[in-house]
């Protein structure tokens, strides 16, 4: 995925039987066949679903994964409060 120039990025907010909030993300890319690649980064517990928390968290999984923010240019997110 480092090789390709650019990337979308996806969460999803999913609430477990004990009403505790994950985020759940992944990233999809085209590789050099262009075959389209989705790879799973984390399920993360949300303990608050303020638009700053969220931001911070993927902020934090972007550096975490050391993928380049400029390079994502597309992006689906999800989530109920």
């Amino acid at each position: 995925m480092k090789r390709n120039d650019f990337f979308a990025f996806i969460c999803d907010e999913v609430t477990g039987e004990a009403r505790q909030q994950h985020l759940g993300i992944s990233i999809r890319w085209i590789d050099a066949d262009f075959a389209i690649n989705e790879d799973f980064l984390g399920l993360y517990a949300i303990s608050k679903a303020d638009a700053e928390w969220l931001t911070g968290l993927i902020q934090d999984v972007l550096l975490r994964f050391t993928l380049d923010i400029p390079k994502c240019q597309g992006s689906a997110t999800t989530v109920q409060a």
